[in-house]
């Protein structure tokens, strides 16, 4: 009887214990569900995340490496009801703007010839723009402008002040869309940021237009009338709607890819033997005027590179702690530095730039403590050492030779030939002649040398 007894405990005990493994094990279950469930909305949420993150860089990557219409116009939105950041290289205005836009891609659209007009009064930078796009693109009126093109404006101001309508090229925007129906939105910069406006020339009297109940701006207004100007006879028929102000439309993307004008900031290695071809041409002539360069030799520098499109003077410092403007010696040696290299420890290659002291007196002090006085082009160097580099003088552009190996000998002898190793490049006057230690004075090249310059990547 006892053993049936203590059977029917042991049955029953383990009976309990299993019911209660079971509720434990739901338990465990119906816990790892809730985690599994969680932590695959986790993971499930880090994929999305990564996939938004992966789909921006996507449209990211392309609106960089988009057409040339699209970097433009995807830059230009970048600053939609911002202010644009001050730089020396453009102005506050929309003009400045504008030229900010293109500068990102190395267009500099003021970079023309003739900056004055007749009168010899300074161009605007609207109108300097104007004449960029009308030697290397085009302008029109008679079709539909694109992404990247430019809104040439009149009369935005009464610019020669006569209280007239009759201002020519007084603004300027860009255009970022043109929708179906023609309206053409352009960026304008204004004294509270870069705004969205709207031209439609198919009503060029209208601002707005309603349809389906719904009012939308396609004309925007550029110009408030004063009191005394609405007070005019006529007044009514004042421009101050986009549309009625529209000079033209430029473009350089028709005609053009932005790489085809855009300077370059470096050269490659490749580039050293175009640019001494280009640099021997003038060797023994003068060089050709420009409003892009001096008569120096640090013009002659910096027209041979604009051959190549770099421009060895685009430097943000252009003007010294006192505010007196830099040489340009001084602003291509800042540029090199920033962009290339300078040395003077190892030799110089063809193409590379020649940084010269003490050409002449600068401070006019009487010293020899002039740096950064002028500057040259190396073509060649030969098995001696012999560095050979055209330098732009009064009487043209001369060949002229160093040797840092002998220094102080302007000649050396050899075999009954007597070859110039260093050229004179200075000459002392009497007073110097007659100074204390003259003969020690730097007046041969290998004195003078600053340092050497290489633009080269």
């Amino acid at each position: 009887m006892k053993k049936v007894l203590l059977l029917s405990m042991l049955i029953i005990f383990a009976f309990s214990c299993s019911k209660k493994d079971s509720k434990e094990i739901k338990k465990e279950t119906k816990g790892n569900k809730k985690v599994e469930v969680k932590t695959e909305k986790k993971t499930e949420k880090k994929v999305e995340k990564k996939d938004e993150k992966k789909e921006e860089k996507k449209v990211e990557k392309k609106a960089a490496t988009g057409s040339d219409r699209d970097k433009i116009a995807n830059f230009a939105k970048k600053f939609e009801d911002k202010k644009i950041p001050s730089s020396k290289k453009w102005n506050k205005y929309a003009s400045g703007f504008i030229k900010m836009v293109y500068l990102e891609y190395g267009v500099n659209l003021t970079d023309v010839e003739e900056k004055k007009d007749e009168e010899g009064k300074w161009l605007s930078s609207t109108e300097m723009i104007y004449n960029y796009l009308k030697t290397n693109g085009e302008l029109f009126s008679d079709k539909t402008p694109k992404k990247g093109d430019i809104v040439f404006l009149d009369n935005t101001y009464d610019k020669d002040k006569d209280k007239e309508f009759n201002d020519k090229l007084t603004s300027i925007g860009i255009v970022i869309d043109v929708d179906e129906e023609g309206t053409i939105y352009f960026l304008y910069n204004t004294s509270k940021g870069v705004k969205l406006k709207m031209m439609n020339l198919k009503h060029p009297e209208q601002d707005k237009i309603k349809n389906k109940n719904v009012t939308k701006t396609i004309n925007s207004k550029m110009r408030w009338l004063s009191k005394k100007e609405k007070a005019m006879e006529g007044s009514d028929k004042f421009p101050t709607l986009s549309s009625q102000m529209l000079n033209s439309f430029g473009s350089i993307l028709n005609k053009h890819a932005l790489e085809d004008l855009a300077y370059k900031i470096t050269l490659a290695e490749s580039d050293r033997e175009a640019i001494v071809k280009f640099a021997k041409t003038f060797e023994d002539k003068g060089m050709p005027k420009s409003g892009k360069w001096n008569n120096y030799a640090s013009g002659f520098i910096k027209m041979v590179f604009l051959s190549k499109r770099l421009n060895l003077t685009d430097v943000e410092i252009k003007k010294d702690e006192e505010g007196k403007w830099l040489s340009t010696t001084q602003m291509i040696f800042d540029y090199v530095t920033a962009n290339g290299k300078t040395h003077n420890n190892s030799m110089p290659k063809p193409g590379d730039i020649v940084f010269l002291d003490n050409t002449y007196d600068k401070d006019k002090d009487g010293e020899f403590n002039d740096k950064l006085t002028s500057i040259g082009l190396v073509t060649e160097v030969d098995k001696d050492g012999t560095i050979y580099f055209l330098y732009k003088t009064s009487k043209g552009v001369k060949l002229k030779v160093m040797n840092l190996k002998t220094p102080e000998q302007e000649n050396i002898k050899n075999k009954n030939i007597t070859r110039t190793v260093n050229s004179r490049m200075r000459w002392l006057s009497k007073k110097e002649k007659a100074m204390e230690g003259s003969d020690k004075f730097p007046i041969l090249s290998s004195q003078m040398l600053n340092s050497f310059g290489s633009i080269f990547k």
